[in-house]
């Protein structure tokens, strides 16, 4: 098993691309090794031995390299064309294509399979928000799929949720939702159950995590708003930025990391199964700054300080909550971890 690695590469950064390091028997992690040099590969996703990354930058692309055992560098198998301007995620559909979300441009793109990803359909979002800074304009950032086999995607820019269904070459509207004014959907969340399905939305502009319910199948149009709740117990007006989202393998907790205010929080879920909200239940110093991306490994947490330049491991409790600082390594400007 390794931990890969993307870096911020321009010239306020420090990084060199993509890197992999060696998780070692008890999960922490060896010295990085330059996988392959490409520019700012911001967001990583990982199918068999390829993976797949976004090249964020005003001429946005997608690369796909085959990553082999005991290979010192990665094969560059695929590049496509531009795909938008300052890409930020992707997501694997099950067939090899891939959905493309692009922030700069509010752009939503589906690539054909590696390794032509050949541009096959271009969507642009419209609308816009009360953050004069932020939202003059649609901002794609996440895409994610649905039980239903569609494609979510969060609106920064618009405070929208747009959910897509693949149909031949096309993206096509199928249903939207509508966030409070100002929140900022940034990454997204799924939490399944028989009779009710939830969605948390972490707001990166108002600081909260927002709540969805809905009937597992049904359109997003058809979800509510349930509520939202503070992802810190404190907040430093204007320098609090969440980031990303991810739950524990029971579903009983959610980990989020806080750029700015330089922290993960922990927020217990067991509640909502009757009827109420998340509990903020823990904030641990991520050991560095802007905490961009993090992932969750067996009884791990790694986390990526962008502006630390540096990946630092902590222990997970039997109970959920995050334990002691176990590693720290050095790594110039990284945006985004992966497993695999």
């Amino acid at each position: 098993m390794e931990l890969f690695v993307g870096s911020y590469t321009s010239e306020d950064s420090h990084g060199a691309g993509i890197s992999a390091l060696a998780l070692g028997p008890e999960g922490l992690l060896g010295a990085p090794a330059l996988l392959a040099e490409q520019s700012n590969p911001s967001f990583l996703i990982r199918s068999g031995d390829l993976i797949y990354a976004v090249l964020e930058g005003e001429v946005g692309r997608v690369v796909a390299l085959r990553a082999r055992a005991n290979q010192p560098h990665a094969e560059l198998i695929g590049r496509s064309e531009l795909t938008g301007a300052d890409p930020c995620h992707l997501v694997l559909l099950p067939d090899g294509r891939v959905v493309v979300t692009n922030y700069g441009s509010g752009t939503v793109c589906l690539l054909g399979p590696a390794p032509g990803l050949e541009l096959l359909d271009t969507v642009r979002l419209s609308g816009s928000g009360p953050v004069a800074e932020r939202q003059e304009g649609p901002h794609a950032h996440q895409a994610t799929l649905t039980s239903r086999g569609t494609v979510l995607v969060s609106d920064l820019g618009a405070d929208r949720l747009i959910e897509f269904k693949v149909l031949g070459d096309s993206l096509i509207e199928q249903s939207s939702f509508r966030l409070p004014a100002g929140t900022g959907p940034r990454h997204l969340a799924f939490r399944a159950g028989a009779a009710v399905a939830h969605l948390l939305v972490v707001g990166e502009l108002d600081g909260k995590l927002h709540v969805l319910e809905g009937e597992p199948g049904a359109a997003i149009g058809e979800w509510r708003h349930r509520g939202a709740v503070p992802l810190c117990s404190w907040q430093v007006e204007g320098k609090s930025y969440p980031a990303h989202i991810e739950l524990s393998a029971n579903r009983a907790k959610a980990y989020l990391s806080i750029r700015g205010q330089d922290q993960l929080s922990v927020l217990e879920l067991s509640g909502m199964d009757d009827g109420g909200l998340p509990e903020l239940v823990q904030e641990v110093s991520s050991g560095g700054s802007w905490p961009r991306h993090f992932a969750l490994g067996d009884g791990l947490l790694y986390v990526a300080n962008q502006f630390g330049d540096n990946i630092v491991v902590f222990r997970l409790r039997d109970d959920g909550l995050i334990g002691e600082r176990l590693q720290e390594v050095e790594i110039g400007t990284p945006s985004c971890l992966l497993i695999g």
